[in-house]
């Protein structure tokens, strides 16, 4: 793991998701020691007869133990073979096309101070605060009662300008609807007081679960887990950025949808818990809908920042 906060571990014996979990956490580890993928596979086969063994591991290495063990899927899908990762040029030049006037005199400085890239982390990425979003969309209060306007009234226009974009939502983004989770909005503001200008920069994971690539996880497993390894699990609005900022991102079906894990989507009544926000490529469409936090599906992955920080000097 790329940080070493301990972690919660049950006594029980573990599930057969809970199993597929850490095979996948020890198959990385292993593979670091030097062995070839047969030994590997050897290794994980044997593992079969002594389930109750990757707990007493989870307690000897700090590894993440599910909350719900069983939601979890093997992934299938990745970025795409033409993907490519902008540098920090092509990002400084798409957030001025997309957002004119914003402050971008610290990032040198910001990029210099990360430390070195994080274990499953894919690149850096230049993020916009909410503090910054929220003047730049006229909107009042962008962490709590105005979340969804810096959608809604922000980034899907523009988003509809530049692809084929359909949100599924539409006016539906009430405070009464989206929420951040209250865990990552707390670490949001926090990041946000420590870091000058109006970005921040981090490495991020686009969608490939930096903690057992092999598997995606359902929204509510993997939201208290990033945040519980020090990092920041990234909601719509972020990702919405980061689809503009990285524009070959989604574009096609052989691409790995987005869950918004840090995001909470009160639909039908069902209370904030029971929903989550996702990006997918429907028909040839980028679209904005949401499916169930409890779900993990093998074509959804969920973005996150990697928790350093940059303080201010």
């Amino acid at each position: 793991m790329h940080n070493q906060m301990a972690s919660s571990v049950s006594s029980e014996k573990p599930s057969d998701g809970q199993v597929a979990h850490l095979k996948g956490v020890l198959e990385v580890a292993i593979r670091q020691s030097g062995r070839n993928s047969c030994q590997v596979q050897r290794m994980i086969e044997q593992e079969d007869g002594v389930k109750d063994d990757f707990i007493k591991l989870c307690q000897k290495y700090g590894l993440p133990v599910l909350p719900y063990p069983d939601e979890v899927a093997k992934r299938t899908l990745d970025y795409g073979d033409d993907f490519q990762f902008p540098d920090i040029e092509t990002q400084r030049s798409r957030l001025v096309v997309i957002h004119g006037d914003i402050n971008l005199g610290h990032v040198s400085k910001l990029v210099e101070n990360l430390g070195p890239q994080p274990m499953g982390a894919d690149t850096f990425a230049i993020r916009p605060k909410l503090s910054y979003l929220g003047t730049r969309f006229k909107v009042v209060d962008p962490y709590v009662e105005h979340y969804g306007m810096l959608l809604e009234e922000g980034f899907f226009p523009i988003l509809s300008d530049e692809r084929n974009f359909y949100n599924y939502r539409k006016d539906e983004l009430t405070p009464e609807h989206i929420r951040l989770n209250a865990g990552v909005l707390e670490r949001q503001r926090a990041i946000e007081d420590q870091t000058e200008g109006d970005v921040i920069v981090s490495w991020i994971s686009l969608g490939i679960n930096p903690y057992n690539p092999g598997y995606n996880w359902s929204p509510r497993n993997f939201c208290p887990i990033a945040l519980e390894e020090g990092d920041l699990p990234l909601g719509s609005v972020d990702i919405a950025g980061l689809l503009l900022l990285f524009p070959d991102r989604l574009i096609s079906n052989d691409q790995l949808r987005l869950d918004c894990s840090a995001d909470e989507y009160n639909w039908g009544g069902c209370g904030f818990e029971a929903h989550c926000p996702c990006f997918s490529f429907v028909g040839g469409q980028l679209w904005f809908r949401t499916g169930n936090s409890n779900y993990a599906h093998r074509s959804f992955g969920s973005p996150v920042a990697f928790g350093s920080v940059v303080t201010r000097e």
